[in-house]
């Protein structure tokens, strides 16, 4: 009588690893399998895997993974972000199981649809407000209806996304293709969350162009420039982070661009070592021209590291716009070059906290500081070509030597001064309604036909009248508590 075959029977989820050669059967899925004494192989047909451990298309290559199991050929995996499907053709487990590329389950990209539009009567909002709340079954935002959609391999929702950026590649060139495919009129780029790098400057060319993240969650490392433009287009950057390094053009070069709006943005700029001029772009936003510049809820850092030069600036050439913002500006040790928020712009800027290590404006024509914050070394660069205004803000100053103030009016503002040898040549016109927290007395000098009116000082502000000048209404209080301190 032959040998009878041992067969081992039980549930799958119980089944051992077998010897090799050791057959068992599941008697809740009825399923055969055969041990190889390092793993089980179901003998009972092509199997399916999934997940997202491989990618890529090449149909002249071999792909594998090192967390993939024992499998045998024929066996099928399914990368379930893209579609993509691959069938085993050296059989085993880890990256000794070989798989080639067979095909995708998603289709091709259909037509464009039309942008979607505001409707022209009020009580209606566009497609894009009824999307904003829109979650998925996990309670994941949904990005709002787009033109073009640009993700990373790890971002939610893949099956919104029109391009794929891969991890640790340059993705400029997506960026561009991305442009490219807009219509002519321009439209809106959805990035969505994730970590994106731009090694060569964007081109927006003539297009209106909207680039919209998902928030903090959207990161773009920029080595350089970031956009050019020289048509007559607008530009919105919307719910980005961007980190940029290298810069010596601006981030934004903004040659005869009507207008870009930075709303909800976190900018960290570093301005490149080299020579520095006047007349050289180191701006970390800038508009050659009559750019006009809107910025809402942006916080920006500006970091201008070492260098042989006269002068730098964040925002240069721009007509500028600004509220509910910070902006922060530095120089790194060794910088010894004059360093300006604003030069040669006009605007106004509101509810915005305004910190520099040096100056804030220089050759404005006019620009306005309103109810704002400011620290800085001094308001403005030098005595003369300034036509700018600070009202109703909060001044701290840093300097301790001479230093210029340049302005139209500066009036009803609290201003700390709290080094005792800062001397202060103000040729403010009007000076008026202001509190100083002055710590010497005589610590400003006034131009001549200034008018100097309803101050109140801890300790005598001039010693001096002006020619023509109007001094009238003015107060010591030496008792005065201290009224600002030098907050971030």
């Amino acid at each position: 009588m032959a040998n009878k075959i041992l067969l081992r029977r039980g549930l799958k989820s119980k089944l051992p690893t077998l010897s090799a050669g050791e057959p068992a059967y599941t008697t809740d899925s009825r399923e055969f399998f055969m041990g190889t004494g390092s793993g089980n192989v179901n003998m009972g047909g092509s199997q399916w895997y999934t997940g997202t451990a491989m990618s890529g298309t090449s149909t002249s290559s071999t792909y594998s993974y090192t967390s993939c199991p024992l499998v045998k050929v024929g066996d099928i995996y399914l990368n379930t972000s893209y579609g993509y499907i691959y069938q085993c053709t050296t059989a085993g487990n880890g990256s000794s199981a070989k798989w080639v590329y067979k095909g995708t389950i998603r289709g091709p990209q259909g037509a464009t649809g039309a942008t979607p539009s505001y409707f022209p009567s009020n009580g209606y909002s566009s497609i894009d407000d009824l999307t904003l709340g829109v979650v998925d079954l996990k309670g994941e935002h949904l990005a709002p209806p787009t033109t073009i959609t640009i993700g990373c391999v790890d971002s939610k929702h893949q099956w919104l996304v029109d391009y794929v950026c891969m991890d640790g590649q340059d993705h400029s060139a997506i960026f561009k293709k991305a442009i490219d495919a807009l219509p002519s009129s321009g439209g809106k780029i959805t990035i969505l969350e994730g970590s994106y790098s731009i090694k060569n400057t964007i081109s927006f060319s003539s297009k209106k162009v909207v680039f919209e993240g998902m928030g903090s969650g959207t990161s773009i490392n920029v080595n350089g420039t970031f956009v050019t433009s020289g048509g007559n287009n607008n530009i919105t950057i919307r719910d980005i982070d961007i980190v940029a390094s290298n810069v010596d053009g601006g981030i934004f070069d903004l040659t005869n661009t009507d207008k870009i709006n930075l709303d909800n943005c976190s900018m960290s700029v570093s301005i490149k070592s080299g020579i520095v001029t006047s007349t050289d772009v180191t701006a970390a936003v800038n508009g050659s021209g009559n750019t006009d510049v809107h910025f809402n809820n942006l916080s920006l850092t500006a970091t201008f590291n070492a260098n042989d030069g006269e002068c730098g600036a964040v925002f240069r050439y721009c007509n500028v716009h600004g509220d509910m913002s910070k902006i922060k500006v530095t120089r790194a040790s060794g910088c010894d070059y004059n360093v300006n928020t604003f030069m040669v712009c006009k605007g106004r800027v509101t509810n915005t906290s305004l910190m520099s290590d040096h100056f804030i404006l220089h050759g404005t024509d006019p620009f306005v500081i309103d109810n704002c914050y400011v620290k800085c070394y001094s308001i403005t660069q030098i005595e003369y070509d300034n036509r700018g205004s600070v009202i109703n803000s909060r001044i701290y100053i840093t300097g301790k030597n001479t230093i210029h103030w340049a302005l139209t009016q500066i009036a009803n503002c609290q201003i700390s001064i709290p080094y005792t040898k800062t001397k202060i040549l103000c040729k403010a016109e009007m000076f008026n309604n202001n509190k100083i927290e002055n710590s010497a007395s005589n610590m400003f000098v006034f131009s001549q036909y200034a008018i100097i009116v309803g101050n109140k000082s801890k300790c005598t502000m001039t010693s001096s009248t002006p020619t023509g000048a109007v001094i009238a209404n003015n107060v010591v209080d030496s008792y005065m508590s201290s009224i600002l301190t030098g907050e971030e």
